[in-house]
């Protein structure tokens, strides 16, 4: 019972902490921020995938937002997006 008590507390404290460090997208520039980059990111699944890989690369360089500039692609899906601070 301890255990289990002990591994809800980690998955709780770990999504709290997670989401605390993400970027939010945004459809267009917000206020008050300034551009500083891009990232792109590209895989062989789906739009889905791309989309988080690019929310990880934008919450990993410290973005507190980004904005999807382009996804496309056929048998590799590609895209960009640009971040905010």
């Amino acid at each position: 019972m301890k255990n289990l008590t002990l591994a809800i507390a980690a998955i709780v404290l770990s999504t709290v902490s997670v989401g605390t460090f993400a970027a939010q997208e945004v459809t267009s520039r917000p206020a008050g921020e300034h551009s500083f980059g891009v990232v792109s990111s590209s895989t062989t699944s789906n739009l889905t995938d791309l989309e988080s890989q690019l929310a990880a690369k934008a919450a990993a360089a410290n973005a507190t937002s980004y904005r999807i500039i382009g996804a496309g692609g056929n048998d590799t899906m590609r895209g960009s997006a640009e971040l905010y601070k």
